[in-house]
């Protein structure tokens, strides 16, 4: 799927590197929900919720994590990676859309991620069947600090397929039900409709 193709790409090579430097989010756990986790969904499509709420959901995303490790490993060998840490996969609903919610192990730098939410815009309550065609968005509830440099606040962003970031400020507690509604207000800005989380039925295992 090319999942590494970013670490060839020079805009983004600085990125990591700044990464690095800063001393700020661990890296690994960076570039997994920031372009590793991004890339896939953006890749895969509506088929990428399915895939999160499947069996196969652990391979998945433990393959993901490795991506993430060694391309971290690629630009600074020193650099101490962690195993798998697991990650929660968590079926809501942002306005009338799936939303697969990942639980990210707790953050500790500024800019590692709280959640994850891939949302796949077909209509829930039309029945609408997912295609190839179907438009993806990709949203991080990350860990943020007040202007005080020491109050801890989240901060709700959006990526897009092409690594634009859109940067919408305050975001809610650090709670899926709470991130998902959030997700859902969002797009209601954009002509979709909005309203409270709710829990989607995991499939069978």
């Amino acid at each position: 799927m090319g999942l590494l193709s970013w670490f060839r790409r020079r805009s983004e090579q600085k990125t990591i590197e700044r990464v690095l430097e800063d001393n700020g989010p661990r890296p690994q756990y960076y570039v997994f929900a920031h372009y590793v986790l991004r890339d896939a969904t953006f890749e895969l499509g509506a088929a990428c919720p399915g895939i999160l709420l499947s069996d196969k959901r652990d391979e998945f995303l433990r393959e993901m994590w490795e991506h993430a490790s060694s391309g971290v490993r690629e630009h600074e060998p020193k650099i101490k990676t962690d195993p798998y840490p697991g990650v929660e996969v968590i079926p809501l609903r942002a306005g009338n859309f799936p939303c697969v919610v990942l639980k990210m192990p707790e953050p500790r730098g500024v800019t590692e991620c709280h959640f994850v939410g891939i949302v796949a815009h077909m209509d829930l309550a039309t029945d609408e069947k997912p295609t190839e065609e179907t438009p993806m968005s990709y949203f991080t509830l990350e860990r943020g600090v007040a202007e005080d440099m020491k109050t801890p606040r989240t901060v709700l962003c959006e990526w897009s397929k092409d690594g634009t970031h859109s940067n919408f400020g305050d975001g809610p507690p650090p709670e899926p039900e709470m991130f998902a509604n959030a997700i859902g207000q969002s797009l209601a800005g954009r002509g979709y409709h909005a309203k409270a989380a709710v829990h989607l039925p995991r499939q069978q295992q």
